[in-house]
């Protein structure tokens, strides 16, 4: 059974997003309507979500599964897996790159502890390897969600380039876990175990250890120095 998410976490792991709250906020109309135009009425319910869900650079993600609201939420805490599909197929089929409702279903999932929910979304076509703007790349923040048995799974599944790095800050989701102090720092070794590479440099020139070294997180030290990659 997959353990169910941390109710809180102290590592900067939301630093990798992208967007800026009040100008996040000031798009939510906007969102509005370019979402509706695919999930009619659901539309600003999604954009509701995205801004509850944490999507703005400095601002804190949700901690608990009663943190999301809007959107699919209420679905994802009661496992209703069939409004689930058709919602991710209605959205997929008309097209939509961005795959907002997507991303924050399987955020929902992994808080509200609903493993055949993340396969339902994975099972869509999301990708946590591709640039879903202005979103950015999923992996890093599943790998700061995710414990090590569903991340594992995970990777296992969708097999996605786990060196794919944020726009601003060329950091990976090693880069992402090495500040992270709380249990999910163990994610690094399903990272490394899966062949992520502990040596690329960010926009600052640091590798994945030398934050954690900055960090003083002593428990990354340890995994990034002894951990060895899957053969």
């Amino acid at each position: 059974m997959y353990a169910a998410a941390p109710s809180r976490f102290t590592g900067p792991h939301f630093e990798h997003l992208q967007l800026k709250p009040m100008r996040f906020m000031r798009s939510i109309p906007l969102i509005c309507a370019l979402v509706g135009l695919s999930l009619g009425m659901q539309g600003c319910d999604v954009a509701y979500m995205v801004v509850k869900s944490g999507y703005g650079k400095g601002r804190p993600p949700p901690t608990t599964c009663k943190s999301f609201g809007g959107g699919l939420s209420d679905e994802v805490r009661r496992g209703d897996r069939e409004r689930i599909r058709s919602a991710l197929r209605h959205e997929t089929s008309e097209g939509r790159a961005d795959y907002i409702l997507h991303l924050v279903t399987l955020e929902a999932a992994l808080y509200c502890n609903q493993p055949a929910i993340v396969d339902d979304v994975l099972a869509s076509g999301f990708r946590l390897d591709e640039n879903y703007r202005p979103l950015g790349y999923a992996l890093p923040r599943i790998a700061n969600i995710a414990d090590a048995a569903m991340l594992e799974h995970i990777v296992s599944l969708t097999n996605p380039n786990l060196d794919v790095r944020t726009t601003d800050q060329q950091q990976t989701a090693l880069h992402s876990l090495a500040c992270n102090s709380g249990d999910r720092v163990e994610n690094i070794s399903v990272l490394l175990a899966h062949g992520a590479n502990r040596d690329l440099l960010d926009a600052g020139n640091q590798t994945p250890l030398s934050r954690a070294r900055a960090c003083k997180n002593r428990h990354a030290i340890d995994l990034l120095t002894r951990e060895k990659p899957r053969r």
